[in-house]
């Protein structure tokens, strides 16, 4: 037995020690842990997740204490083929690195050719990752299971097999920033809450300014609530987003891109047709700004797709989501009426069902999202105060009223033509 095998069968029976087969890399103070099977891909993992800043702890097992923070434990990394690869950042080039508390766990086996799309598990769920790789599990069920739950509740997981490791480093440690924003902003937000707070006089009053100028004097320390309105196009979003805002949400809109296509559709405007009566359109140039997050904190917006699906927006937690869905043929005529052309993802009815049902479970899955509460948009056609008393029922802060007041009953401008129809139905069972 080598003395590292010895090492490691001394540690499984410490009482004060629970040894995890997992790779482990510090990140920004913090560890995430990589638990897995042997074979599984986690040195390579473990390798590039160095190569991309982080710190290597260990690329086979992890040392988790009492206090549930992570130990360091590594060699040189070996590769699959048996190369071994010693890497920049290795605590083996440090004489006393520190323990880590765990912030993230990622458990994945690589696969090749796979998308990477992860599961976010929180919770018990995101525990059992840990718990199902950790050295003797049968023997010492009570200790491991004792040791595990150190890691507290705030652990996240994700769960994916993945494809080659350099493609999915980056969205690793990205993710891990989003976790640890997250938990920096709820500290504070308890500091500040646990601190009393001396009077203030009212501040005056101050003048209507655009919204880009109020934008940039939120800061991330206002304790509001953002809202977005989600869906596909030609589903009903800007319908969604008007009447909101004349509920009393403020609406954080593109107005150069609304003046631009307003522009674009005057021809079609001409002969009685407007694609988009609204305005109220996604953010163009807006949507790629670093500060996007911190622009539409605690307003109304237009997300469409993956929505805040996205590790930046964990920056203006807590977000409430309002998806509207609209049926699959009157998309694609809508759509046929609009640009001509029919979209793929409105081709099949489980095709678009399974678009919609993806984007839906990406934002639920994500922990800065407080709910997404669906609408059918022939439900809001028909019974508009019905559906926004919904929202005003789980503490949206509107008036159903006045938003139901936007909403045409009659509203059918999308039917298309008859030759729009047989072209559609040509394309589509």
């Amino acid at each position: 037995m080598s003395r590292r095998e010895s090492d490691l069968a001394t540690l499984a029976r410490d009482d004060t020690f629970l040894l995890i087969r997992a790779g482990v890399v510090g990140w920004r103070g913090s560890a995430i842990l990589i638990p897995a099977a042997r074979g599984s891909g986690t040195s390579t993992l473990v390798g590039e997740l160095v190569r991309s800043g982080a710190q290597c702890y260990s690329d086979d097992w992890a040392l988790l204490d009492e206090a549930g923070n992570v130990r360091p434990f590594s060699r040189p990394i070996t590769l699959g083929d048996g190369a071994r690869d010693a890497l920049p950042g290795s605590p083996l080039s440090l004489r006393h690195p520190p323990p880590l508390r765990v912030a993230l766990v990622v458990a994945t086996t690589y696969r090749p050719g796979c998308a990477w799309e992860p599961r976010i598990l929180q919770g018990a769920r995101a525990l059992l990752p840990v718990v199902d790789n950790a050295a003797l599990i049968r023997e010492q069920a009570a200790r491991v299971l004792r040791l595990a739950r150190a890691l507290g509740s705030s652990v996240v997981t994700l769960e994916s097999p993945r494809p080659d490791a350099a493609a999915v480093a980056p969205a690793i440690l990205d993710f891990a920033d989003a976790v640890l924003i997250r938990r920096a902003a709820r500290s504070r937000s308890a500091r500040e809450k646990a601190a009393p707070t001396p009077p203030q006089a009212s501040p005056p009053p101050r003048e209507t300014r655009p919204q880009e100028i109020l934008a940039s004097e939120r800061t991330s320390n206002d304790p509001v609530t953002t809202y977005t309105v989600g869906g596909m196009p030609r589903s009903g979003t800007s319908m969604m987003m008007r009447a909101l805002a004349a509920g009393g949400l403020e609406m954080f809109a593109d107005t150069a891109k609304d003046e631009r296509l307003s522009a674009d559709w005057a021809p079609r405007r001409a002969i009685g047709y407007d694609p988009n009566p609204h305005g109220c359109h996604e953010p163009g140039a807006f949507r790629s700004h670093d500060q996007f997050p911190e622009m539409i904190r605690g307003r109304l917006v237009k997300l469409m797709g993956n929505g805040v699906a996205q590790p930046r927006f964990a920056r203006v937690e807590p977000i409430r989501v309002a998806f509207i869905c609209r049926d699959r043929e009157a998309v694609a005529r809508s759509h046929l009426t609009a640009f001509g052309r029919v979209p793929k993802w409105t081709e099949t009815s489980h095709g678009y069902r399974r678009v919609i049902d993806t984007y839906i479970a990406r934002q639920r899955r994500c922990p800065w999202v407080q709910d997404v509460t669906c609408f059918a948009y022939e439900d809001v056609v028909r019974d508009p105060l019905g559906q926004f008393s919904r929202l005003a029922a789980i503490g949206w802060p509107i008036d159903q009223r006045a938003a139901a007041a936007t909403v045409d009953p009659t509203l059918e401008r999308n039917r298309g033509s008859d030759h729009g129809r047989a072209r559609m139905s040509a394309s589509a069972p």
